[in-house]
């Protein structure tokens, strides 16, 4: 589960062995007297907290898209970011036919669990176009060419604590230029622009909040 994104029969056996246990005992008889959906929710919804094992098969999978995330020098980080990728680029990553069926799990996972990571400004160092910190990806991949004036522009370079600067030689759909406009951020040069997890208070990913 940790490393490979099982096939839906086998999830499907984990669930039914699971519910055989709840209902039936050793006798095998039984009758599934509540439904398998209300079970597998959280005890204060109502349920007895059980996971399902798709979604514990994916929150699993999410630790591993965290590493990738925050490349943290693992060995294992390192192969994979020489033959695909790593760090914050991770959340555009997509699989190809020669993927690696645990890097095909791994991009499975990111997809669905993408949208509980956060982009967090720091010294605002990271890339203006190509950091993907908005709801629409990264803003490079809504403006038709880059100027190569703009290419190395950072976040601060645009957006500072007390003004917009909107001197660019790249015109900017009016959806960037507001998207841009009402940002407000405050910038800390002592950390470094960070992706966090916003349904942990420590905004470190783990599978019990995945799920």
């Amino acid at each position: 589960m940790q490393i490979n994104w099982l096939p839906q029969s086998i999830c499907a056996n984990i669930d039914q062995t699971t519910r055989n246990f709840i209902w039936k005992g050793t006798n095998d008889k039984g009758v599934h007297l509540v439904g398998w959906k209300k079970i597998a929710l959280p005890k204060h919804l109502g349920g007895l907290g059980l996971r399902s094992a798709r979604e514990a098969n994916t929150c699993l999978l999410g630790k591993l898209v965290w590493d990738l995330i925050h490349n943290n020098n693992k060995l294992w980080m390192s192969l994979f970011a020489a033959k695909y990728t790593a760090g914050k680029n991770v959340l555009n990553a997509a699989t190809t036919s020669s993927s690696s069926p645990t890097w095909s799990s791994i991009i499975r996972a990111k997809n669905i669990l993408i949208g509980g990571n956060s982009w967090r400004p720091g010294s605002g160092s990271s890339s203006f176009w190509f950091s993907p910190r908005s709801e629409f990806g990264t803003l490079g991949s809504l403006v038709p060419i880059i100027d190569i004036h703009d290419i190395h522009l950072t976040v601060k370079d645009v957006i500072s604590n007390k003004h917009r600067s909107f001197m660019l030689y790249t015109p900017l759909p009016h959806v960037v230029f507001d998207l841009v406009n009402n940002i407000n951020f405050m910038f800390n040069n002592a950390v470094d622009d960070v992706y966090i997890w916003t349904h942990n208070k420590n905004g470190v990913y783990s599978a019990k909040s995945g799920y």
